[in-house]
């Protein structure tokens, strides 16, 4: 990589905040704390087609290879006499669309496979840097009765975050190969098209501004030795097993400082969220716990700490009798 292409890299790359957070459901909640481990996704699993799947344009060697049989085929049947005016509007229509009708069946299939299999070595962990987006709220929090994990990205592994790019034009690699057997030099070696590739989503999601860090088979095969003595044995043995199986599911082992708060939805469910509170307790005595509270002036959430919330919110006749309770204390 010369000096230009480092610095395009650079500029790719921005380092994540203090803080980034993962919606979830109250069950997913406690099976995170309970486990000690957070699941990344196989990007076939993506709800969006697009991503982490590049389009695969036409190499230009192999469209003029294909134009010029075509021509040569034309001229072969116009000398033999052969070319009748529905072979030759066919030829017309043909030429007319290069290079979208170019790429025969078998190329374009081959495509298909090498996207896909550059996609299977992939396991992926998407998180926000936001807290408080009420649209996140609703589609990952399951209607705000769910709840929002709080990360510290300066802890291991969370520091190798990535910012997705935004953008209304999809990314793709341009194979400039002479022929189709040529598609075999696709691969994971030129860093910066694949970073591009892998973090690039279409505008329309750029509301839940995501980080992403992402798990490689092919290059993370160490990352077990490196956690050992760091997390929780068990979550460290399944982690392991499913790297051995190429699981369509990771659990990425947490550290215990890995979790630093966990907000609570304003609609959660007060049995979920006690045993969430239990298990955080158990698990990550350090994190915080907060209650989401609906602002009552703008369209906003805000959040207090879950004591004072229950201080601050409890019935009014319990209110009046700590009152008394306290006044005859102090005579």
């Amino acid at each position: 990589m010369n000096n230009e292409e480092f610095k395009d890299l650079e500029e790719l790359i921005e380092y994540p905040p203090k803080k980034l957070y993962k919606y979830t459901s109250a069950d997913t909640c406690c099976k995170i704390l309970e486990s000690m481990a957070i699941r990344m996704t196989a990007p076939a699993d993506f709800n969006d087609p697009y991503d982490s799947k590049p389009i695969f344009r036409c190499p230009d060697k192999y469209i003029e290879y294909n134009r010029k049989s075509v021509l040569d085929m034309l001229k072969q049947e116009r000398k033999l006499g052969l070319l009748d005016k529905n072979k030759q509007k066919a030829f017309i229509l043909l030429l007319r669309d290069f290079p979208d009708v170019t790429c025969d069946i078998s190329y374009k299939d081959e495509i298909e496979r090498t996207r896909d299999s550059v996609c299977e070595d992939f396991r992926v962990l998407c998180l926000t840097q936001e807290k408080d987006n009420i649209l996140m709220w609703s589609h990952y929090a399951q209607n705000h009765s769910g709840t929002v994990i709080e990360f510290d990205t300066e802890a291991n592994l969370f520091n190798s975050c990535r910012k997705v790019i935004y953008s209304n034009e999809a990314p793709f690699i341009n194979g400039d190969f002479t022929l189709k057997q040529d598609i075999s030099k696709i691969n994971t070696n030129d860093y910066q098209e694949i970073l591009k590739i892998l973090y690039t989503k279409s505008d329309i999601w750029k509301y839940e501004k995501e980080w992403r860090y992402y798990f490689n088979f092919m290059t993370n095969t160490n990352l077990p030795k490196l956690l050992k003595g760091y997390v929780d044995d068990t979550a460290l043995k399944n982690f392991e097993t499913e790297i051995s199986n190429t699981a369509k599911n990771l659990h990425l082992p947490l550290f215990i400082n890995h979790i630093t708060a966990i907000y609570l939805g304003c609609n959660i469910d007060k049995q979920n969220e006690n045993k969430i509170i239990t298990l955080c307790k158990q698990n990550y005595p350090k994190a915080k716990i907060y209650k989401a509270v609906l602002d009552k002036n703008y369209f906003k959430i805000n959040f207090i700490e879950y004591d004072d919330f229950y201080k601050d919110n409890r019935d009014p006749l319990q209110k009046l009798a700590t009152i008394i309770s306290n006044m005859y204390i102090q005579s």
